[in-house]
């Protein structure tokens, strides 16, 4: 996780422009002023409340004011709340698209706050369309800017000559200035004023804003007054209407395009999850444990909602249909169910049989992020992702956001259900762990290790017993027994085998040494434990050697004695040291260091010792002898 979070700030940083920084506003409320002049002349102010977050922001882009203006040149921003008294000043410049951009005065551009900006600007209304005759009064539209979000808070005061009528809003209950509530009309001896707002304006709607006032003011609507008035209302044709397309058909068609693919891709890999766990003979597990066809089809369309919802803005909806998305793809580490096993056959393993690689399952390496071919492909993924999101930096921020953090719904495919996952194999997974401890253990002169195979016995060669046989496992031949080396055949270990063992020799051990090995308690679940195994021969020295709080058991034997240690923390290190700790007390130049023992047998139900796979049914070893070993 670590390695990729850096690999993204460092292909981020080194594409990134030092002018493009990420900003986010949010329009908090908007207010402006539309004085009219009885020429159709007019000029328009706004108070415009921002909310900025990160930054430096050096210009603001407003869509939608349009062409021939005349800006005024008091334009202003002055901070909100902590900076408050701070103002810079603004300059405008009018695009022939009809966007108009504020270049931000300030030295270093505005970083988070509230801000206040105040500008203005005139135009004909005349030349717009948005002045004109209807009886005997006259029809005053005016749109307003676009603006990136929504706003909760949108007022507009008109303000025009004074006359015998009254102002009063467009009759028609369908028209675009449906929306529109009158809050107060103000008639002075010069000027009338109507202040109107709006409930809600949507994200890019271009509101529109009209009013009715005497038609008599304006000179020029006075030549057409005649023939306006004995024509009919209804055939003067309405305003343009310049609304923007809302429909989000193509974000709920970019979500589906977008949660099929991933429900594609999660397929697959839980495809390729099970090939290897029936492989490796382990059961695979999920987080969310349902059918996998309803976790795939229902990963895939939180997913594709997701991406619709954060498209439109709605985060909180958006992040709960992300998370689900990530819980449902998420898998957990496979599961080796405990099996009993039958009577087998020890044998001693080669040099070359030894080197046999662990056996392991090559499905779905592409979507795996511990092969180099998956670790490849997430590397080719997140640059795409990042050339992606600096392509959409200069136009959104906020969707080039959005595209990096869809990188998150790579890791349940990419770092969910590795091979580094499975359950290492029962016998040849604690390979590397023998032969790390062998060559440290055969530094010392005298100390010599072998390798050793379990190869289950065949029913064929068991002959109808095999029932009895499998009940009763004490009747395997042990690997300390020198029959298993004339009649187990190592090729038959080799190919098959179900354990191995390090069995470690020692020149200079004591009388009664048998063995000493080492074995990996593999169970059921994901965790292989390694254990030292001592066999002795009962009241001999090396029986009397040990401390007097080891527990020993019968062997197969009545002669043999046997325990099961097991190091404090099952790490290598704590291996190598607890051996080391027992091949100096089993070795003669420690004899006598340790009192005889009183006894024969220490209390408690005698059980077999010869397999480290049901050393779990020994009693632990207690914590005097542990401390006598870590010395």
């Amino acid at each position: 996780m670590s390695v990729l979070a850096l690999l993204v700030l460092c292909l981020v940083g080194f594409v990134a422009r030092p002018a493009a920084a990420w900003v986010e506003i949010d329009v908090r409320a908007h207010r402006a002023t539309v004085g009219v002049e009885p020429d159709g002349r007019a000029e328009v102010r706004h108070e415009l409340l921002l909310r900025v977050r990160g930054g430096p922001l050096q210009s603001l882009e407003i869509e939608g004011v349009g062409q021939e203006l005349g800006p005024l040149g008091d334009a202003t921003v002055r901070a909100v709340g902590k900076g408050l008294g701070r103002v810079w000043p603004l300059e405008l410049e009018p695009r022939d698209d009809g966007a108009l951009v504020l270049r931000i005065g300030a030295e270093k551009g505005l970083r988070s706050g509230v801000y206040r900006f105040e500008f203005g600007y005139r135009f004909d209304l005349g030349e717009r369309g948005w002045l004109e005759r209807r009886g005997d009064r006259a029809r005053l539209t005016w749109v307003q800017p676009r603006f990136s979000g929504g706003i909760d808070s949108a007022q507009v005061l008109f303000r025009v000559p004074h006359a015998a009528m009254e102002p009063r809003l467009p009759e028609e209950e369908d028209g675009p200035a449906a929306a529109v509530l009158l809050t107060e009309v103000r008639r002075g001896p010069e000027l009338d004023e109507v202040e109107l707002v709006r409930a809600h304006v949507a994200r890019g709607e271009p509101a529109v804003w009209q009013v009715e006032v005497d038609a008599a003011v304006f000179r020029g609507l006075e030549a057409e007054s005649v023939a306006t008035v004995r024509a009919p209302s209804s055939s003067t044709p309405p305003p343009p209407r310049q609304l923007l397309p809302r429909t989000p058909a193509w974000m709920w068609s970019f979500g589906a395009a977008l949660g099929l693919l991933y429900a594609l891709v999660l397929g697959l890999k839980w495809r390729a999850v099970r090939r290897s766990c029936a492989e490796l003979g382990v059961t695979p597990r999920v987080l969310v444990p349902i059918p996998a066809s309803l976790r795939v089809l229902g990963a895939g369309a939180l997913l594709g909602v997701a991406t619709t919802f954060a498209l439109l803005e709605s985060l909180t909806w958006a992040g709960l249909a992300w998370a689900g998305a990530l819980l449902l793809a998420a898998l957990l580490p496979p599961w080796r169910e405990p099996r009993p096993r039958g009577p087998g056959e020890w044998a001693r393993l080669d040099e070359g049989e030894a080197r046999r690689p662990q056996r392991r399952a090559d499905f779905g390496r592409w979507l795996d992020g511990s092969d180099s071919r998956g670790a490849l492909l997430l590397v080719g993924i997140v640059a795409a992702t990042c050339v992606a999101a600096w392509a959409l930096l200069s136009a959104s921020p906020y969707r080039a956001g959005l595209t990096l953090m869809s990188l998150s719904g790579w890791l349940p495919i990419f770092l969910t259900g590795r091979a580094s996952d499975m359950p290492a194999d029962p016998a040849w997974g604690s390979v590397p762990l023998y032969r790390w401890l062998a060559k440290r253990l055969e530094r010392d002169q005298g100390v010599a290790c072998e390798l050793w195979a379990r190869r289950p016995v065949r029913a064929a060669a068991r002959g109808p017993e095999l029932g009895e046989e499998l009940a009763s496992p004490k009747e395997d031949v042990d690997p300390a027994d020198d029959r298993a080396s004339r009649g187990g055949p190592s090729g038959g270990a080799a190919s098959d085998c179900d354990e191995i063992r390090l069995r470690v020799l020692h020149e200079r051990a004591l009388p009664g040494v048998r063995a000493i090995e080492v074995g990996v308690e593999i169970g059921g679940g994901v965790v292989a434990l390694p254990c030292v195994v001592v066999r002795v021969q009962d009241d001999s020295p090396a029986y009397r050697a040990l401390p007097h709080s080891v527990h020993w058991v019968r062997g197969r034997t009545g002669e043999e004695r046997v325990t099961i240690l097991r190091p404090r923390v099952p790490t290598r290190g704590q291996c190598l040291q607890l051996l080391t700790g027992v091949l100096r007390l089993l070795s003669a130049g420690q004899e006598g260091a340790k009192a005889p023992r009183r006894g024969a047998r220490v209390g408690g139900q005698a059980q077999r010792g010869a397999s480290p796979s049901s050393a779990h049914e020994a009693p632990t070893m207690p914590r005097p002898l542990q401390r006598t070993l870590s010395t």
